[in-house]
């Protein structure tokens, strides 16, 4: 019996369909999500937190050739179709000040960090009551 090959059973319009390559980034300071998403406008994608999470959903459209219907493919190995990504943050971040942006068809996501401040000593004023 053949090896059973999950990616095989992907079917069109599946939101699985199209496979968005990412790469997940951290220094000090901040979160960087970048995902490829070429051939995708920015009025196509939705990229919103949720908990703990960052997530990038939205549909990349076939696009014809203008004057043609129904072109015959040679060949055709783009994916089209809706896609979502779900992006688990590997630490306290600031969701509130997620930037995002999209250039040459690479979406870059900046969140930033809450630095843990346990364990460093911070004066508590106190307030005096006569």
């Amino acid at each position: 019996m053949p090896e059973r090959n999950p990616a095989s059973e992907i079917r069109a319009g599946d939101p699985a369909s199209v496979r968005l390559i990412a790469d997940m980034l951290s220094d000090h300071e901040r979160f960087v999500i970048e995902v490829d998403v070429p051939g995708v406008r920015g009025e196509e994608l939705e990229v919103y937190a949720l908990g703990e999470t960052v997530v990038v959903e939205g549909t990349k459209e076939e696009r014809r050739p203008a004057g043609s219907e129904r072109p015959s493919y040679e060949r055709a190995e783009r994916d089209y179709g809706p896609f979502r990504r779900v992006f688990v943050l590997p630490g306290p971040a600031d969701l509130s000040r997620t930037q995002a942006g999209l250039k040459a068809g690479v979406l870059t996501i900046t969140i930033p960090r809450i630095i843990d401040r346990r364990g460093r000593q911070r004066r508590i004023r106190v307030s005096v009551e006569s």
